[in-house]
């Protein structure tokens, strides 16, 4: 995905060698090899999968996967958040503020008064 470069501020780039199953019937398998280079695919998902992730986290993920190699912004699922959450009232207040902030532009004082109001949870 373009987000790490051997070589680059100092970092030296290892891979896991995994044999990346064709389909999806298939289980990735393992290869216990350390190897140098900056991994052309991740195994991530099918780990996932093998270790019993539910499906619709799997699914999710491989959501996310697909934003970032588009350069797409990842949408939060707030509202399933929410309803399958059993929250108090300021516990679903500080989700939605979180959820809403910009935390780019935040000050010093917006965080503050974020983890105060954390705290009282």
């Amino acid at each position: 995905m373009g987000l790490l470069a051997d070589g680059e501020g100092g970092i030296k780039a290892l891979r896991m060698a995994v044999r990346i199953p064709e389909t999806t019937e298939q289980l990735a398998v393992p290869l216990f090899k350390l190897e140098a280079g900056v991994a052309s695919s991740s195994a991530g998902l099918v780990c996932a999968k093998m270790a019993g992730v539910k499906k619709a986290v799997i699914e999710r993920a491989n959501e996310i996967v697909q934003a970032v190699k588009e350069r797409h912004q990842v949408q939060p699922l707030a509202e399933i958040l929410r309803s399958n959450l059993d929250l108090t009232p300021l516990a679903k207040e500080t989700l939605d503020q979180f959820i809403r902030t910009n935390w780019d532009e935040v000050t010093d004082d917006d965080i503050h008064l974020f983890l105060c109001k954390v705290a009282q949870m």
